[in-house]
């Protein structure tokens, strides 16, 4: 036997080991689970036997073709072999390791498709999956939990990281080939195991390591594309919908990576890079077949936008065609709105019936997601003759009918605007301002070297300025869902391209602060903007808000203040007995309104406490009757003190009279011709015998005498007209003129008024 076939033998024996220690363990372990499936990951505890065995075999391990150390040679020679010896087992026991653990998946694989054709299902979570599977899923489950397990002790198991993605890579690319249940279900198991994996295999800081994880995901997503003769996706050849199962490995990357990390993210703008398989409509016949024909085109160029940079010509038969569909898109948006005003985004939405929910629910269940509008005609095996042409013309009647939903309509112009934002950025002097924005040095250079003719840029302003502008008058919240996009692309453009800050650090990176620098940063923002602490310095507006702002305000500072309730009820009682017992007028009125206000105080304060006890206090149905008409004995009380009144007019006009009679007889004589006093004695009362006093001492002389008799002879006059005027504005009042009317004066006693002044 040569040295050679000694050497495979010795690995040979030690990858046999690996295997038969690998599953000893894994059979006898997995049957003490009750789980269908392990969800979760299994206890270092568990492991450690296994662990033991696997370096105990590395250890014994006899590496092939080392050096003797013990040759005549200087010490640099020396170092020399002992580097490599250490190298060449180094790589002994990472291939032994390796390979024993690929020839323990491989196995339990072939247990998988072995028992491919077994009936019996068992289903999890909505996944059929044969019985005979689930004992070696739970296999290669516990195989990497025990892979984790392995790059825990990297000093031991230096290669246990690589050997985790290697064996994984191994186990979705099989699983994927046998049926996309079993990868379902198998992607739930390694899920839950995601923080296991982050702490001990995945470090997002390794290139290799993200290279590595993004190629595992990238198989499962891009499976069931095929690529067509010329390089591009033909998503019409997809054998199967996978949208969750995509949704859930994105996740999954995601969450291992770091959120400024740029791995995987689709920096040259390609969309789509699709296969065209739209039906060729022909020649134009009418308004309808133009309108297809136009959003195909734009079909076209949504899929792929970055490839008719290569070809002005053809992009500018493209935007000839989008001016006009955005522009009949936007009439029949601004038709709709008239008729349909946009909802009341502040209106609180009423909740739903369960059986509205439950029939809604079950309309959505099994719903299916198509990324993109597929037509029925190409999916036809004869592209020709009269079954094709009825496929075809079913296409466009439905592709027209979709133009009556507003929410379709909507979905092209967000689309045109993005289109229209897309071109723009790629414009010569929007790429330069990108890269100045994004702050990236002079050498670097955008990532798209075509740029948009400047012939075209014109028309790409225009739509994308008039979209939003148009939609507000009948839609301000999509409007501003446009504008918002727009910016939010400008961002991530930036971050594509250059996605570090002025250090060259990435944007998001995770950096220590020390306190020194924190110290600085607080230092340097209190010089920029100190807190001023002058006495008149108003920091709201006036010096006298400034104060009442500076009161402290809080729950805790209120004080509740303990009102004596007064007892009404006594004070009115009170009150109520005086009032019988007073005799006093003044102080009688004054005591009233003293008892009012008391009880208007008590209504208010039961109000207060008992507002709610109104419906009880009050009854409805007295509520709506109306006041009755006030009787008529009510109106003879009102008219008795006018009578009162009129008749003592009446009383002191016989008295007048009577006294004019006595002077023109000439029974009265000297002072009590000329003073008639008396008269106004009886009519004006008490002050107008006190302003006739001094008139009568001043009757006896010449001239004097004279001036005081005519003013005496006047007077008489015009009491008697201030007497009428009274007694007329009093039987006006109560509707009695007619009496008012016969009392006029008599001619005897207009002619006895002359007499008296003649004498």
């Amino acid at each position: 036997m040569s040295i050679l076939d000694s050497e495979t033998m010795s690995v040979s024996n030690d990858i046999d080991e690996v295997l038969q220690a690998v599953l000893t363990f894994l059979d006898a372990e997995i049957g003490r689970f009750t789980q269908p499936i392990l969800q979760n990951p299994v206890p270092d505890a568990k492991l450690g036997d296994i662990l033991d065995t696997l370096e105990a075999i590395l250890s014994n391990s006899n590496v092939p073709s080392e050096f003797d150390q013990t040759t005549d040679a200087d010490g640099a020679t020396l170092d020399k072999i002992t580097q490599f010896n250490s190298a060449l087992a180094l790589q002994w026991r990472s291939f032994v390791i390796r390979t024993g653990l690929v020839k323990v998946a491989d196995t339990l694989l072939g247990r998988i498709r072995s028992n491919n054709h077994d009936e019996k299902l068992q289903t999890f979570k909505d996944f059929a999956v044969s019985t005979a599977h689930w004992d070696a899923l739970n296999e290669l489950l516990l195989l990497l939990d025990l892979l984790v397990a392995l790059a825990g002790k990297e000093t031991v198991f230096p290669s246990a990281r690589g050997d985790f993605y290697h064996v994984l890579t191994i186990v979705v690319e099989s699983l994927t080939s046998l049926s996309s249940d079993i990868l379902e279900v198998f992607w739930y198991a390694l899920e839950s195991r995601q923080t296991a994996i982050s702490d001990s295999v995945f470090n997002p800081k390794t290139t290799l390591d993200r290279i590595a994880m993004l190629g595992i995901c990238n198989g499962i997503t891009d499976k069931y594309y095929r690529r067509g003769k010329t390089g591009k996706y033909d998503s019409y050849q997809k054998d199967t919908f996978n949208d969750k199962l995509h949704a859930r490995v994105r996740t999954f990357l995601s969450g291992l990576l770091l959120f400024d990390d740029l791995t995987g993210l689709n920096k040259y703008f390609s969309i789509a890079n699709r296969v065209n398989r739209e039906p060729h409509l022909g020649m134009a016949k009418t308004g309808d077949d133009e309108l297809l024909q136009d959003i195909l085109q734009f079909y076209r160029l949504l899929r792929d936008p970055y490839a008719y940079l290569k070809n002005p010509r053809m992009l500018s038969k493209q935007v000839d065609s989008l001016d006009r569909l955005y522009g009949y898109l936007l009439d029949e948006e601004a038709k709709y709105a008239k008729k349909h005003p946009s909802r009341d985004i502040y209106k609180v939405k009423e909740d739903l019936l369960e059986s509205k929910k439950a029939s809604l629910s079950n309309k959505h269940k099994n719903a299916v997601f198509f990324s993109e509008n597929y037509w029925l005609s190409p999916f036809e095996e004869i592209q020709r003759g009269q079954q094709f042409d009825s496929v075809k013309a079913e296409d466009q009647r439905v592709a027209l009918k979709r133009f009556d939903s507003s929410k379709f309509r909507q979905l092209l112009l967000l689309q045109m605007y993005m289109v229209s934002s897309f071109f723009l950025e790629l414009q010569s002097s929007r790429k330069r301002s990108t890269l100045v924005k994004a702050g990236a040095p002079a050498s670097t250079k955008h990532v798209a070297e075509d740029s948009t003719p400047e012939l075209l840029v014109k028309t790409f302003v225009k739509i994308k300025r008039e979209i939003p502008s148009l939609i507000r008058a009948w839609d301000t919240q999509l409007s501003f869902l446009l504008q918002h996009i727009s910016q939010s692309e400008e961002f991530w453009w930036s971050w594509l391209i250059w996605g570090k800050n002025k250090d060259g650090k990435p944007l998001l990176n995770e950096t220590s602060i020390s306190e020194e620098e924190a110290n600085a940063a607080k230092q340097k923002f209190d010089a920029f903007a100190p807190y001023k602490t002058k006495r008149y310095f108003n920091t709201h507006a006036t010096p006298q808000l400034s104060r009442k702002m500076r009161t402290k305000t809080g729950l805790s500072l209120l004080e509740d203040s303990d009102r004596d309730v007064q007892d009404y009820d006594h004070r009115i009682e009170e009150l109520s007995e005086r009032l019988a017992s007073e005799q006093d007028a003044k102080v009688k009125l004054e005591l009233e309104e003293e008892r009012s206000v008391l009880l208007w105080k008590k209504a208010k304060t039961r109000r207060s406490a008992e507002w709610l006890l109104v419906s009880e206090v009050v009854d409805p149905d007295i509520l709506g009757v109306e006041e009755e008409e006030v009787p008529e004995e009510n109106e003879v009380k009102d008219e008795k003190p006018s009578e009162v009144r009129n008749e003592d007019v009446n009383a002191a006009n016989d008295e007048e009279t009577k006294e004019l009679k006595d002077l023109e007889s000439g029974e009265k004589a000297g002072e009590d011709k000329a003073d008639p006093s008396h008269t106004l004695e009886k009519v004006k009362g008490p002050e107008s015998k006190e302003n006739s006093e001094p008139k009568k001492e001043n009757l006896g002389n010449g001239k004097e005498k004279d001036e005081q008799m005519e003013d005496a002879e006047v007077q008489p006059e015009i009491a008697s007209t201030t007497t009428h005027l009274a007694a007329k504005e009093d039987q006006a009042q109560n509707g009695e003129t007619s009496q008012s009317r016969k009392r006029a004066r008599s001619p005897e006693e207009e002619d006895g008024t002359k007499r008296a002044k003649t004498d």
